[in-house]
């Protein structure tokens, strides 16, 4: 089995490394998930403990 990356819009990418001021692998790794705005951001590095799967507790 081998992994196949998701190549993700280079735009988008420098847009999440300026606004985010973080390396270009966290950006991309954002940009893969759908993770655009400060919203979904802090969403997903700072969840709520009802936001995570019963198999994360």
């Amino acid at each position: 089995m081998r992994w196949v990356l998701q190549a993700p819009d280079k735009k988008l990418v420098e847009k999440l490394q300026d606004e985010f001021d973080t390396s270009a692998v966290i950006a991309v790794t954002m940009a893969n998930r759908g993770i655009t705005s400060r919203d979904s951001s802090r969403d997903f590095f700072d969840p709520t403990l009802s936001q995570l799967t019963i198999h994360l507790l």
